[in-house]
This record gives C-alpha cells, structure tokens and sequence, in this order.
C-alpha cells in the first residue's frame, strides 16, 4: 500500500474526521503543547492509531521543511474516483446541487483553495484532468485547510465527454476563465 505524509492541524483533523484514508501512524512535537494537537492526539488514541512524540527537527526532516504547525500523518493516499466509475447524477431538483470542472490548474494552492470553496458552496463533487494538471498532494490538503478530506474528487481523462455526459442528464453548463 503506497501512503503519503499529510501535515498541519487542519488537514490532519480532517483526515481523522472524514475517516476516509487509512492512518498508519500519527507524529507529534514533542516541544509544543497546544489544545489542538492534544484533540489530534486523543482522536487518534480513541481510534487506536499510533502517536508518537518527536523533536521539531525530526518533524521538519519528515516534511521537508514546509510548515507542519507540529504535527505529521503518514496515511494512506486521497481517494479518488476514476469519472468511469463516477455515476453522473440525474438532475431532478435542480436547487443546490454543483458540480465543479477544473482544466488546467497546476498550482497546489489554486487547487486548494478552489476546493476549499467548493465544499463550502456545496459541491457534490470536484472534476480535475488526469494530465497536466495537479492531484490530490498533501499540499493541497495543506492549502484547503483540511477540505479536500471531505470533497469527492473525480478524475477525468476527457472534460469534453463529461461536460457532454452532464448536458445530457439535464445539467447547465457554465464557463469561467
């Protein structure tokens, strides 16, 4: 099983609360002492998953030097869905439902922060390119505060066959540049 280290308080909480990824092990700082890393701790004793307590520096050699806010995960990779395996939903009630098509966007922060919003507008589901564009990193995870734990991420190899798949189900389609 291939895993990746995701860091932050954010993330690393949303991480827990989704329940999405497989956690491994949890690391701590042991020189920093707030409310926030205590609940990440206590979350992960209630789901048996192992804490440990290392040195900044240490901390800092796992997440190469980005700003890890003293606590590391190394879980299992983000979940996302081939569009092939993704059931485009009939649109019967056209109140509040979103989707989100991305083309382009190679920035983990711009990815981030999109996602970020989409869950907040409450998207059903986010669509990026299966090239040339980035995925779900723990930069991204870093950068949606902890959104992309919670976001139905949907890979795509083609957007003009999906926005065609969504136009024949009923959807409108809208463009922004």
């Amino acid at each position: 099983m291939k895993n990746e280290i995701i860091y932050a308080i954010h993330p690393v909480i949303e991480a827990l609360k989704a329940n999405r990824r497989k956690f491994i092990e949890i690391f701590l700082s042991s020189s920093r002492v707030s409310k926030r890393l205590k609940t990440i701790e206590d979350c992960a004793t209630s789901k048996n998953i192992p804490v440990r307590l290392v040195s900044d520096g240490e901390l800092n050699a796992m997440a190469c030097e980005v700003n890890h806010q003293g606590v590391l995960a190394r879980v299992s990779r983000y979940p996302i869905i081939k569009f092939d395996r993704f059931t485009v939903p009939e649109l019967t009630d056209k109140k509040g439902r979103l989707l989100i098509l991305l083309d382009g966007i190679v920035d983990p922060h711009n990815l981030g922060a999109i996602i970020r919003t989409s869950l907040g507008v409450n998207a059903m589901a986010v669509f990026i390119p299966k090239n040339r564009a980035v995925g779900p990193t723990p930069a991204v995870s870093k950068a949606s505060s902890g959104a992309l734990e919670h976001i139905q991420l949907v890979e795509v190899t083609n957007i003009s066959t999906v926005l065609k798949a969504l136009k024949a189900s009923g959807w409108w389609v809208y463009g922004l540049v």
